[in-house]
């Protein structure tokens, strides 16, 4: 996504100016904290239920709110709250329908449930 402007950027740049001590930080975020993280983080949640997955996705971009704000001090806005508020209502919502389902009532929440899990895992979803 970002690659046309790293390379339109990198045009104008004296990569010759960097020592061995700036490059050494720079290839360790590209692997170890990038490469490494993402193949950690995708074998994780392929062996988890789609819903457990659905969870933690929703909760990376809150933790990562709320450790912006604990922290790095940023500013933390209605915004934020309000987004946080949304995703934990959904997980809710989805744990909610999830239980209802068990003792036999389809509410709104379980047909909203099975479209999600249907998206993500590409198949029916089933319940025990």
């Amino acid at each position: 996504m970002f690659l046309p402007f790293s390379i339109y950027e990198a045009g104008s740049f004296d990569f010759s100016r960097l020592t061995l001590e700036e490059w050494i930080p720079i290839i360790y975020y590209g692997i170890v904290v990038t490469v490494v993280a993402f193949i950690l983080w995708f074998q994780g949640v392929s062996r988890v239920p789609s819903s457990t997955a659905a969870v933690f996705t929703g909760i990376m971009p809150v933790s990562a709110v709320l450790l912006s704000y604990l922290i790095l001090k940023e500013s933390f806005l209605w915004s934020h709250l309000i987004g946080v508020l949304c995703v934990l209502l959904g997980i809710g919502l989805i744990g909610r329908g999830r239980r209802k389902q068990e003792k036999g009532d389809l509410p709104l929440a379980i047909v909203l449930n099975d479209v999600f899990t249907i998206r993500l895992s590409h198949s029916s979803a089933s319940y025990k």
